[in-house]
């Protein structure tokens, strides 16, 4: 049984978390906690594989836990949910390290089943966080004719740029990433992508934890350059 720590803002939904994984069955609640500030050291202790985090919470925002949980050695990994997903924080929080995210006021959105798809190593992508990658990364958008072509999902040459700027050196998309994101910021789902590339909606789900994860070395690789500089 795996393991899972909760974060919330509010007892409420605290209590609601817990419920729905009891209710569920396949998750083991290593802790529970309100507040970021003070849940570090109850969160290395339990050992817990996932934590389920607001993104905002009571004592200010989760990206500095991040930064704290980058330091462990087995960091587990991060949930973010969200009561919005336009919020204008969401984006940041994932490229400095977060795995995935839930929007919990979304019809059919269950807690159990978004830290099952984390378990099983795929992530969903709004439009507007494909949007945000390929602009951060000074990525072009392609169109969805060459986008959707059978060819684009084995595409491994290196992504292209809107120009040669220096960020580039730290970017390991490929072609088929970029594609795959030009296609998700233009409004086609996953089940919609798997179908046009003929794989399986889980693939595409997985190439998009992919995705964060080189965005997470990116955004790295870019602080630290940029605190060197």
């Amino acid at each position: 049984m795996s393991s899972v720590f909760l974060l919330r803002r509010a007892s409420k939904s605290l209590e609601s978390s817990r419920t729905a994984l009891a209710d569920d069955g396949r998750w083991q609640i290593a802790g529970c906690s309100e507040r970021a500030t003070d849940c570090l050291p109850a969160l290395r202790a339990s050992g817990a594989q996932f934590l389920a985090c607001d993104l905002r919470l009571a004592d200010g925002h989760v990206r500095r836990l991040l930064q704290q949980l980058r330091r462990l050695p087995e960091a587990p990994k991060v949930l973010l949910l969200s009561s919005c997903a336009h919020d204008t924080m969401l984006f940041d929080t994932l490229a400095d390290g977060a795995h995935g995210y839930m929007v919990e006021c979304e019809r059919g959105s269950s807690l159990p089943q978004a830290l099952s798809q984390l378990q099983d190593g795929q992530a969903l992508m709004s439009p507007e966080l494909a949007r945000q990658t390929l602009q951060s990364m000074g990525l072009s958008r392609i169109s969805l004719e060459r986008a959707q072509a059978l060819s684009a999902a084995q595409d491994l040459t290196p992504a292209a740029g809107l120009d040669c700027e220096p960020d580039q050196v730290f970017n390991e998309l490929t072609r088929a990433d970029q594609h795959l994101l030009s296609l998700i910021a233009l409004g086609r789902l996953p089940a919609e992508i798997a179908q046009l590339w003929r794989l399986a909606s889980e693939d595409v789900g997985r190439r998009l934890s992919a995705i964060y994860g080189k965005l997470h070395r990116w955004q790295a690789a870019r602080s630290l350059d940029l605190a060197l500089a």
